[in-house]
């Protein structure tokens, strides 16, 4: 699933991946994913302070592991 939407990410121009030396893939986030990212970011910024507010909780990326 991850690497469908990465994939997906890729052909619309938000991420590209690279290839190391070694031969293992990276993604990395384009000029256009960076300008995103930082509208993302206050989204769940805006999220969160008013879903606390009607009790809601956010999964973040150190609740999934």
């Amino acid at each position: 699933m991850l690497t469908q939407r990465l994939a997906e990410l890729v052909e619309i121009g938000f991420v590209t991946l690279e290839m190391s030396p070694d031969g293992k893939g990276r993604y990395a986030l384009t000029g256009r994913g960076e300008d995103l990212a930082a509208a993302l970011q206050a989204l769940y910024d805006w999220g969160s302070v008013h879903g606390r507010a009607e009790g809601v909780r956010f999964r973040t990326d150190s609740a999934a592991t």
